[in-house]
């Protein structure tokens, strides 16, 4: 089957690499950049915790001045993909819906700290 990948790199390449390993055809053409912001503003906090729905977030907190500051919080991912990647950048306490949104929703709901506010992390600026 010949198929094509539209997600931002580095990510086209894994999963066309997977698909291909099943024996498609996989032709990569990105519709997104991703454009990282090294010191993007976060809020003053302090956060509950972190909520996550994509492993591209934890690579805009790499360098972030901030790091150290979010590694110490709890972060609630949506799948474990994303919570694999977060305990690969450092956070100590992760916790995966293993879902979707809705199984992250009621994670979140469960099990953060109903008395402080959530910092959700996402990618904000793309480029067509």
């Amino acid at each position: 089957m010949r198929l094509v990948v539209t997600r931002p790199e580095p990510d086209a390449s894994r999963t066309a690499a997977l698909l291909r390993a099943r024996g498609h055809t996989v032709d990569v053409a990105p519709l997104l950049r991703l454009e990282l912001i090294a010191e993007a503003d976060l809020g003053a906090g302090p956060w509950g915790g972190i909520v996550i729905t994509s492993a591209n977030a934890l690579r805009a907190i790499a360098a972030h001045p901030r790091k150290a500051e979010l590694l110490a919080l709890p972060l609630f991912a949506v799948g474990r993909r994303s919570a694999d990647a977060a305990q690969a950048a450092g956070f100590a306490e992760v916790l995966s819906a293993d879902g979707d949104a809705t199984d992250l929703a009621r994670l979140v709901a469960a099990r953060a700290d109903r008395g402080r506010p959530l910092l959700y992390l996402e990618i904000g600026r793309a480029h067509v």
